[in-house]
């Protein structure tokens, strides 16, 4: 059995939005810093994976 979605129509916003969204962390307290991650060091995880397959099979 295939499940295929329902296509979506996308319409135009013809109101404005009730919502309003203010930025109160520096009020609040929070003291928010992002970090990517992203460094200068370069891991490849390639090695931890062992070439093959795996097979499982499930007995009814």
């Amino acid at each position: 059995m295939t499940v295929v979605p329902a296509p979506v129509t996308l319409t135009k916003q013809t109101e404005s939005s009730p919502f309003r969204f203010a930025k109160v962390s520096r009020e609040s307290g929070i003291d928010f810093v992002h970090f990517s991650g992203m460094t200068g060091d370069k891991y490849f995880p390639g090695q931890c994976f062992g070439r093959g397959a795996l097979r499982l099979r499930r007995r009814s």
